[in-house]
């Protein structure tokens, strides 16, 4: 989308849309799911978890995390990827509206 189409919309529906975006992937979405059943993993988990090169896991955690979808705590090497349910809960909220 241009810039000066983003204008158009609102705030809500420009963040709602890149939560959105970022959940259109099955490897997004097992993501979130596995770190809703467990409290937190480290990238290097998801590797195994979903069969995908680090390369590929690091795209996948990185689009989260620019939709605030997940959150990192640094240490070492590698990092630690939390679940921030409430961009998701906005997410619900505007389906729900929308039925």
């Amino acid at each position: 989308m241009g810039v000066s189409k983003t204008t158009q919309y609102t705030k809500e529906v420009l963040e709602i849309s890149k939560i959105a975006n970022a959940l259109a992937h099955p490897a997004r979405i097992k993501i979130v799911e596995t770190l809703k059943l467990n409290s937190g993993k480290r990238n290097i988990d998801f590797q195994a978890l979903l069969g995908l090169s680090q390369t590929s896991v690091h795209v996948h955690l990185y689009k989260l995390k620019d939709a605030k979808i997940v959150e990192f705590k640094q240490f070492m090497n590698q990092y630690y990827v939390e679940l921030n349910e409430n961009n998701l809960e906005d997410l619900v909220h505007f389906l729900r509206r929308l039925t």
